[in-house]
Formats: C-alpha cells, structure tokens, sequence
C-alpha cells in the first residue's frame, strides 16, 4: 500500500507536523540530508527537505541502521560479536 507513495507524500500521511530545520552548521559545507522522527509528538524534523524527497538506495548506510537494531534487541553485542563472511 505504502511502496508506490512519494516520500514527501508518506510525511503527510504519517505525520501531519513536519519541521523544516537549518542544520547545515553541523555539515560544515558538505551536501547532505536528514530526517529525524520524534514518535512522542509524530513530528518529522527535517534538513534539506528537497534532498530529503529524492528516492535513493540506502547501501551502506542502511547498515548503521541494522547494526543499531541488532544491539537495541540483543543480537549482536558490544562486547564480543564475530559474523562469519564467506
């Protein structure tokens, strides 16, 4: 139901507040987007909203979400975690 929805159209859906926030001083001149969801308030903070539409393929950093997941639910942990790669 949701796949063939534009990303600015699932924000509307999802969560009605949508903030524009200047963040660029944390990107020290480099070209970049974010999008931070506050679930306590359904409220989407976002940098560079234009950036922020475009449909890309996380890569690598879909990793970082993946690897947060797995130590929030136990997974993996930090202390001594070995992944066998052939």
């Amino acid at each position: 139901m949701y796949g063939n929805m534009s990303p600015s159209r699932l924000l509307r859906y999802f969560a009605p507040i949508t903030t524009v926030e200047d963040l660029s001083s944390f990107f020290k001149g480099l070209l970049g987007k974010i999008g931070l969801y506050n679930s306590s308030n359904k409220q989407y903070q976002i940098y560079n909203r234009e950036m922020s539409e475009q449909r890309i393929s996380p890569n690598s950093t879909f990793k970082i979400f993946s690897a947060l997941f797995a130590l929030g639910s136990n997974v993996i942990s930090t202390y001594n975690n070995e992944q066998v790669w052939d």
